[in-house]
Formats: structure tokens, sequence, C-alpha cells
């Protein structure tokens, strides 16, 4: 894009020029006309306005001729070195997506001579301020096409990275600006009850606390001591799932022995953890079967009361409504002197 001249200097009998021009590195030469970026192209001076990008290397030398029969002599050849300011071919990704401790590295390609780079780094987001990036600590390349960037810290989360590209020609060119996105890993800072005990019927709740970059939860369960679990999905005994709190309803006596862990995922790539595992222990409550007896006057009879099996479980009699003392099994003997209302609470 701008102009240049060539000079020759030469003695002898009324010396004339023929400037030539190689485009092969001096294998052949070809004849300058005037037009065009060339002028003074039978002159001392030839002269190249707006030269272009494609005249790089190309080669140039006079033809100077004296007056018969004295032969004509050719100059040195001279070379073209056309700078280009610099040009961005392609650049960096938009935008990358760590965890805690990785790493990652930005490059830009671009076009030019003598072209330099210079990385840097806005830690307030948003596009600046702009502070030139040197080698050490996480960075190193700060000066080259690639940028790399290793063990981030969760404080590195949003910065944005850009590189400054200066060469022998102006301007310098900016590369676009790439977001680097740093997320931690979740660390569950409560884990849940090791063992919850409770009646069949009843209702109870297993929690975690979590933290980490968008942690979602998902609870497990499994009725093989832990062999292999499935997610718990809403619905029946089951609410908060996929929460950080589970709770159960109208627990089953077949819930017995289930075992219970959350499933917490942060924010890619950060990965999963699994929670401590808690264990269900109920009790069912036990199911009684009456009996009737039936009592004649100077006999005596024992009643019976029928329970399903249940562990801890005690007998209290009353009689008319007051506690018998010392009854405490599934049986009580009646004689016909304690004759009335009788009653068993299981």
């Amino acid at each position: 894009g701008t102009q240049t001249t060539f000079t020759v200097g030469a003695s002898g009998t009324t010396p004339t020029y023929q400037w030539q021009e190689s485009t092969n590195g001096g294998t052949s030469w070809n004849n300058i006309t005037n037009g065009g970026v060339y002028s003074g192209a039978t002159t001392s001076i030839l002269t190249l306005t707006n030269v272009t990008a494609g005249m790089n290397g190309y080669q140039y030398r006079a033809i100077v001729t004296g007056a018969a029969p004295c032969s004509a002599v050719n100059s040195a050849a001279a070379t073209l070195t056309i700078n280009t300011p610099p040009v961005i071919t392609t650049q960096p990704v938009a935008s990358v997506t760590l965890c805690v401790g990785g790493g990652t590295s930005y490059t830009v390609v671009a076009n030019g001579l003598g072209i330099n780079y210079q990385w840097q780094v806005s830690t307030l987001g948003g596009g600046g301020p702009w502070n030139n990036i040197t080698n050490g600590g996480v960075y190193s390349g700060a000066n080259t096409p690639t940028l790399t960037i290793t063990g981030v810290g969760a404080v590195m989360n949003a910065n944005q990275y850009r590189v400054v590209i200066g060469g022998n020609c102006l301007p310098a060119v900016t590369s676009n600006a790439a977001v680097l996105i740093v997320n931690t890993p979740i660390t569950i800072t409560t884990q849940p009850v090791v063992s919850n005990n409770v009646c069949a019927t009843t209702s109870t709740s297993f929690a975690i606390v979590a933290t980490g970059s968008a942690p979602t939860y998902q609870w497990q369960e499994s009725t093989n001591a832990g062999v292999s679990w499935s997610n718990i999905a809403n619905g029946g005994v089951y609410s908060g799932a996929t929460t950080n709190t589970l709770t159960l309803t109208n627990i089953a006596a077949g819930m017995n022995g289930n075992r219970y862990r959350n499933v917490v995922t942060a924010a890619a790539p950060c990965g999963s953890v699994n929670s401590n595992i808690a264990t269900l222990n109920v009790t069912p409550k036990p199911v009684i079967t009456p009996t009737l007896t039936s009592l004649l006057a100077g006999q005596q009879s024992v009643l019976n009361v029928n329970v399903t099996p249940a562990p801890g479980i005690s007998f209290s009699w009353y009689l008319n409504g007051g506690l018998i003392p010392g009854a405490i099994n599934n049986s009580y003997l009646v004689t016909v002197n304690n004759l009335g209302t009788y009653q068993v609470i299981v």
C-alpha cells in the first residue's frame, strides 16, 4: 500500500536503462514497462507505487547499455520485502469451562511479517481493564500464539483473555476476548445420619448439606445391602428425591434395612460425589389377634393375645381400667375372684 524506489548509478558513454523484474528468485527476468505500480522503467530510478502484499520477495535489476559497440551491464539484484500489518485468521475459543485445578490453552492464528504477541487478562470481566500477562505461576506462553493456563483457581472464574498482535507494520490487532469459567467440585459438609430408626406407618427424612458449583441432587435406594443402587423418583412414600432432603412417609415394615445415599453433581466438568450411606431400620407395629374366653363360676382360664412378633414388644394388662401389676406377658390367668372387663395394651 506504500511507495518505494530503486536507484542505479552508472558511468559510461550515453547510458540507457531498462529495469527488469524476477518473480521466481532470479531464475528468469522480464522487462518492466511503465504502468500499474511502475514508473521510470527506462530511467535510473524505478518507482513502485501502492505495492501489494503479493509482490513480497520480487527482485529487481537494471540493464545499463552504453553507446555502441560497448556491451550492456546488469546491476546487482535488489529484493523487495513487503511488510503487512497483522491479520487474525483464527480467533481464540470464546469460552472454556474447567474445574478447579484444571488447565487449558487459548490459541490465535495470525498472518503478517515480524509479528509479536502479548496476551492480556481482565479479572473484572466485561472487557477491562486489561493487564499484560507475564510467564510464571499459572501462565506460560504469554508472548506466543498459545497461552497456556495450568492449575486454575476458583478466583479465576469469569476472567477474560485476549492477545494483542503487533508487527513490522501498524496497526496492531487485538483478538476477541475469551472467557474462562472455573467451577468448584462438590464437598459434602453434612452427611446423612448413619442409621434412622422408625416405626412402621410413620415418617422420617434423610438430609445432607453440600457446597460446589450449581449442585444437583439425586437420592438413591439399595434394597440389597448396597450391592446395587436405583434412583428414587418422587411418588408413593418418597418426596424430595432430587433435593438435599429425602422425605419418607407412611413407611412400610418391608422397607426395614433399606439403604439410602445422595449423588451430588456439580456443574461440568467437576463430576459427582456420593454421600455416606444411611440405613433405615423399621420396627413393625404389633398386630393383635383377639381371643374370647368365657368363664363359669368356680373355674379359671387364661386370656391369651396373639401378636405378630416385633422387636422390643411389651404387654400391659388392665382390669376394669386399672393396671394389673406384674401382668407383662401375652397371657393372663383369670379366676372367679377377678371377673370383669380386661384389656391388654401391646
